[in-house]
């Protein structure tokens, strides 16, 4: 299988991805229902798995995806409720404003790792271009960082950050 990053950027996943055992910990200290806190440690184990070799498809991002999927879900049936009417309103806006950031980071690594029919010049890089960038170049390892470091930010720490801080 071809890796879809390699690894020395996605460690980046592995540090930010700490955040979820964070949540684990402060759902476990404020007595959160346990199916919150076992879809935060299982959202945890399969992020670490992933982001450890991320494979353009597999078994492995498969499972993560339903891991959030269950975490989102589960969250929203038995977390928020415990949470202030303001913080359910900052929690639902953070998970709005990640699904929102992770499409269009999604959209733009495809079109710059697929090969189109616009070649971005060397040399000159843009995050919100749609144009491809060659392999091996200083184009594409940009375009790896900013996709890692978009998803990090949004999906990992915004939504784990908001959770600690409501809770």
């Amino acid at each position: 299988m071809e890796l879809s990053i390699p690894q020395h950027i996605s460690k980046i996943g592995l540090y930010t991805g700490q955040t979820f055992i964070i949540s684990f910990v402060v759902s476990i200290y404020y007595n959160y229902s346990i199916i919150c806190s076992i879809a935060l440690l299982t959202t945890y184990i399969t992020t670490m798995l992933y982001w450890r070799k991320i494979y353009k498809q597999g078994i492995i991002k498969t499972l993560d995806m339903l891991a959030v999927l269950n975490l989102i879900v589960s969250f929203y049936y038995t977390g928020l409720p415990k949470f202030s009417p303001m913080c359910q309103h900052a929690w639902i806006s953070s998970i709005t404003i990640s699904g929102i950031a992770y499409g269009i980071n999604s959209y733009i690594f495809y079109h710059q790792t697929t090969n189109n029919k616009w070649i971005m010049k060397p040399g000159c890089y843009y995050y919100f271009s749609l144009a491809y960038t060659s392999p091996n170049t200083r184009e594409r390892e940009l375009c790896y960082y900013y996709s890692a470091l978009v998803h990090c930010m949004f999906l990992h720490v915004l939504c784990n950050s908001i959770s600690i801080y409501c809770a």
